[in-house]
């Protein structure tokens, strides 16, 4: 005796408009990419920092 099966879809199957955690993935994105930005930006600001304080300093002895 043979006995039908039926799956019912619709519990692990979701909507795209309804998946969960899609925006986690974009947020890491942007703070790893955010951070190097950042980092950067002091890192050439320092390092201009620190010229222009050699330059006056070389200045000042001439």
């Amino acid at each position: 005796m043979s006995k039908a099966v039926h799956a019912n879809a619709s519990n692990w199957v979701q909507p795209v408009t309804e998946q969960k955690g899609q925006l986690f993935p974009f947020i890491w994105i942007l703070l790893i990419v955010g951070g190097c930005i950042g980092i950067t930006l002091t890192y050439v600001s320092w390092r201009k920092y620190k010229g222009e304080k050699k330059s006056r300093q070389d200045k000042t002895v001439d």
